[in-house]
């Protein structure tokens, strides 16, 4: 029974947490894209130069839908799933501050494009980085206890086989 636990603990580990977190970690790897991306259309005059950063951005946030789709279909604790719509609220109010800078730069309005980026998208941004962190940090949580309760099962298994071996050997 207690092996038989640790596999299942171990299995979910691997196959259920692990893979949340790193799914958690390229959402944050691609908003990292979209900041410096958005930043650089503010930036750039060429805009050959802008379409190319714009086309990043519209990489990364395909594939955030896409992982945050797979995370809304995973994760199926209460705390869990609170944490997901904390994440999933915050991004509307940073999405559309992007988008108005990025309207901006794209437009060869520098200044304006700038403006909004360090005035009404950076609350916005924090925030959605805020909530993105402490579903992370939930997620990680849960490894950790996973972790404990493999230790856990692996000591009563170890104390069951050398009461076993101790009887055979009597």
């Amino acid at each position: 029974y207690a092996l038989g636990r640790i596999i299942d603990e171990v299995t979910i580990v691997v196959d259920d947490r692990m893979v949340k977190v790193d799914q958690l970690s390229d959402v944050k790897d691609n908003l990292n894209v979209v900041a410096r991306a958005t930043r650089n259309i503010a930036l750039l005059e060429d805009a050959d130069a802008r379409a190319k950063e714009k086309a990043r951005i519209d990489e990364a946030r395909a594939k955030n839908s896409e992982l945050l789709q797979k995370l809304q279909a995973s994760i199926r604790s209460e705390k869990g799933q609170a944490k997901l719509a904390s994440l999933l609220e915050a991004r509307g109010p940073y999405a559309a501050a992007n988008e108005k800078a990025i309207a901006l730069g794209m437009a060869n309005q520098s200044a304006a494009a700038a403006a909004v980026l360090l005035k009404e998208a950076r609350a916005p941004q924090a925030a959605y980085f805020k909530a993105l962190d402490e579903l992370t940090e939930y997620q990680q949580e849960l490894m950790r206890q996973s972790a404990r309760d493999v230790q856990e099962g692996a000591a009563q298994a170890g104390v069951l086989m050398l009461a076993v071996a101790d009887r055979k050997s009597t």
